[in-house]
Order: C-alpha cells, then structure tokens, then sequence
C-alpha cells in the first residue's frame, strides 16, 4: 500500500501523521536514492570497513535529506535527526578547541572491543636498528621467508597479491571467517595471539590496530611489523605525498589534475581510489599519493620528492590515547627527506610548524591566514598571493578564479 492508502481501515500516513503532500510521489526515486545511499555507507563501513565517506559525502547526504524533509513537510523530524549530527559536529569543535588550549581532551572514546586486552597505550611503532636490518633482508630475499599478514580490506588484498607476486610465502588472517583468497597463494589461519609464530616478519594492513595481541607478539618477538610502505619499497621518480586531518583527498586529486592539465600522467591513489600498491601496474610518470596515519605509523624509511602536510587537530581517538602519538605518526612523512626533496607545510597550524625541524629537506610554508611566514613559501593575503623572495611568481593566477568551497581550497 502507498502511505496515503488504506487497508482493512490501516492509513499508515495518518497512524504516523506524515503529512499528505499532493505530487509527492515523484520524490519517490530521490528517496530511493538516498536511502540506497545511507544503507550502502552503513554496510561498506561495517568491519573491515572498505570505504569511508568524507565531508563531502557526509554534506551531501545530510543536505539530500535536509531538502526531502522540507518538500514533504517534516521540518521538525528533520530538526531532530539532524540535531544528532549537530551535537556531534559540536563535539569535534569542543574537542579540537579544548586540546589547542588547555592540551586535554573533553572526550575519551572507548577502545575497540576486539583488540583484546590492552595494557599499554598505544605510539607508533619505532623499529630498532637490528630490526630495520632484519626488515632489509627480508625484503632483499623475498622466496627465502615466510611473512603473516593481518586484515583483508581492499588494502590487505593488494597487499597479499603484490608480495605473493614478489614471492613471498604467505600466512593470511583477519577477524572474519568467510573471507575468499581467490587466486593469491596464501595459507589462511583463523586470528589468534599467536597465529604468525613461526613468521619471519608480519605486515599489517592500514586498518589493523597494532595494539592487538597478535601483532604485539611479533613485535616483541623481534621480527619486524610494517605495512604497505615498506614492502613498496623504492617509489616511482617525482612522488608526491600528501597528509592532514582534512582536505587530503580533494588536495590529491586537486594535485593530480593540474599534473595531467600539465601533460603529465600521474598515479593517483593510496588513501582514496587505488591502493598504493597497485601503482606498480598503472602506467605512470609520477605519483600524488594520499597518506592517512595508519598507513605512516608502520613507514620507517618512506622517502618522498614533495611530503605535504595540511594540518593537524585530533582525530583517530578510538585508535591513539595521546594525541601525540598521532602527531609523531603524522610527521613520519618528513622524516626521511633528503637534501633534494622538498616538504610543504601549513605556516597556521601550530603543531605542524614544528615538524619543520624535523626534516632535512627543503621547507616550504604556506599560509591562507596571511602570517608571517618561518621561511620561503606563499600566503593569501587578501584575495592576493604572494611569493617569498626567491620563489618564482604565479604569473596570472587568481585565487579568485578557483571554484572550490573553503578558503583552504
């Protein structure tokens, strides 16, 4: 029946007084789509989540259904379910403002109840050196070990598909059961403390919190735990990589089409769209990758042309006690630079200023704020940019004339 219908004396519109609205009807594929919308990020989201919807998504979901509420006459169900994502919103803002003067959190998330008992607090895993050595044979002689992996996401598989390629032997694990391998050679073991024992080393994919007690008894074993950086090893010439709390994915694609306008043909993925390691089999000149914190806290020795960082405010709470721990994990992708690469900063951002002196690379700042600037770089002032002595100017470039919401874009 249709919610203006009855049935054996039924009117569902009127038992939940939903207004009858003459030509509703025709929002009926629009509904549809927004609620195929809303059920698809729920399922993708779900344990090992797949894919995750950012700002843009989120905005463009909650204004799809902002508008419905409005057509159909349900302005105050609207103000309600909208209210939790209002408080939610609020929360962050607390959160973020409470960290920047006070150093405290308002808020402690809990722990994700499947990584068993946790005693320590988590910071980003530190290799010593015999364990960067042990790594580097590994990787030297990949038919000669056995390596375990742990999380089967979209990240996992490339991961077990390049290093069966490259030839290692393989022991896979996640927390589901009816995962399918498909053609990858790979023994599968079901997930417990001590399921990669007899492993010369574990990789971990993004996803996977080095807290649980099956990576943590690798790590204490001495055999090296990382992730998708490492096993890539050396990257392609001219890579770009680009990290922060926000505006990494629009700044990566953002970076990818002005490369191609430019003639270029770029790698585009890591974080978004194509996992890291398939940019082995994409046709390439060079690479703009986008870097989240999981996928830098098991990097050790990732070296990049151009490491970018947007900013820094607190984020991951479920996955990082202090927030230094999400600091420190952010700055890794400066870490490793040498003389001749280069690492793009916010000049705004306090606690991304400091990561400037933890690079040896050249430092380049910007600032949308118009601050003074620690070094070379460019500032919006105004509607205008401006250079720093030495750098060379954007002849004919207008901010005005990019069409991007946010003063950061």
């Amino acid at each position: 029946f249709s919610a203006d219908g009855t049935w054996a004396d039924f009117n569902l519109a009127r038992d939940l007084n939903i207004p009858f609205v003459d030509g509703g009807s025709e929002l009926a594929v629009v509904r549809a789509a927004i609620a195929g919308a809303g059920i698809g990020f729920l399922w993708f989201n779900t344990f090992p989540a797949t894919v995750f919807m950012g700002d843009v998504g989120s905005l463009s979901l909650g204004g799809g259904l902002g508008m419905i509420a409005v057509l159909t006459k349900n302005e105050f169900l609207s103000a309600i379910v909208h209210g939790v994502f209002l408080v939610e919103a609020l929360s962050v803002i607390a959160q973020v403002t409470s960290y920047k003067l006070f150093r405290k959190r308002v808020f402690h998330h809990a722990r994700s109840l499947w990584i068993g008992d946790v005693e320590t607090q988590m910071t980003p895993l530190t290799p010593s050196a015999s364990m960067l050595a042990r790594l580097k044979a590994i990787l030297d002689a990949p038919s000669e070990h056995r390596l375990g992996l742990l999380g089967l996401g979209l990240a996992g598989r490339a991961m077990a598909t390049f290093a069966a390629r490259r030839g290692f032997k393989l022991v896979v694990s996640d927390r589901r059961e009816d995962i399918e391998l498909g053609a990858t050679p790979a023994v599968w073991r079901g997930l417990r403390d001590d399921v990669f024992g007899d492993g010369d080393g574990l990789l971990v994919s993004p996803g996977v919190d080095p807290r649980q007690p099956a990576v943590r008894s690798v790590w204490e074993s001495g055999k090296p735990v990382f992730g998708e950086l490492e096993l890539i090893g050396e990257l392609s010439p001219r890579t770009i990589a680009i990290t922060g709390t926000n505006g990494k994915s629009t700044t990566t694609e953002w970076a990818g089409h002005l490369l191609r306008s430019h003639g270029s043909s770029p790698f585009v993925g890591g974080n978004l769209g194509l996992p890291l390691l398939a940019l082995p089999d994409y046709p390439h000149d060079c690479a703009v990758i986008e870097l989240s914190s999981f996928q830098l806290e098991t990097s050790y020795q990732a070296r990049f042309d151009v490491a970018v960082v947007l900013n820094v405010s607190p984020d991951h709470a479920e996955r990082y006690e202090r927030f230094d721990d999400y600091i420190a994990a952010k700055a890794r992708i400066v870490e490793h630079l040498g003389p001749s690469d280069t690492a793009i900063l916010n000049a705004d951002d306090d606690l991304v200023r400091p990561m400037g002196a933890r690079t040896e690379g050249r430092v380049l700042w910007f600032s949308t704020r118009g601050r003074p600037l620690p070094g070379e770089g460019v500032t919006l002032e105004g509607g205008t940019l401006r250079t720093s002595p030495g750098l060379r100017e954007l002849r004919g470039f207008a901010p005005k004339n990019v069409f991007m919401p946010g003063r950061h874009n």
